[in-house]
C-alpha cells in the first residue's frame, strides 16, 4: 500500500492483522493453497474485504480516507487474506513462510 499511497501514513496496524508476513508475492494467489508458518500449516481460504475502520483516525495515525480508496480501487476491496488452522504451532518473527 505504501508504494500506491507514497503521501500517506500506511501502517500495519489499521488493519489489525494477526500475522504480518513480508513477500512481493500477492497474497490473493494463496487462496486454496496449503501455507506453513513456523510450526503452523493451515489453508489460506478467502481474501479480507476492508470496511471503513482502515481510513478512521487511531492512536498515533491520523484519519486516512484515501487508504480505503486506493483497496478499493486498485485491490478490489481485499488486502491480507484469511486462513484455517490445521495444525496447532508456534510462530515466531523471522520465521520463514511457505506456499504449498
Amino acid at each position: 500500500m505504501s508504494d500506491f499511497l507514497p503521501q500517506s501514513v500506511v501502517n500495519v496496524q489499521r488493519f489489525r492483522p494477526n500475522i504480518v508476513v513480508n513477500t512481493n508475492e500477492d497474497e490473493n494467489n494463496w487462496i486454496g493453497r496449503q501455507i506453513v508458518i513456523g510450526e503452523y500449516r493451515g489453508r489460506v481460504t478467502e481474501k479480507t474485504k476492508r470496511c471503513r475502520m482502515t481510513m478512521i483516525a487511531q492512536p498515533d495515525l491520523p484519519e486516512a480516507p484515501e487508504i480505503l480508496r486506493t483497496i478499493v480501487r486498485s485491490r478490489q476491496r481485499c488486502l491480507g487474506v484469511y486462513a484455517d488452522v490445521g495444525s496447532d504451532g508456534v510462530i515466531s518473527i523471522g520465521d520463514s513462510i511457505s506456499v504449498e
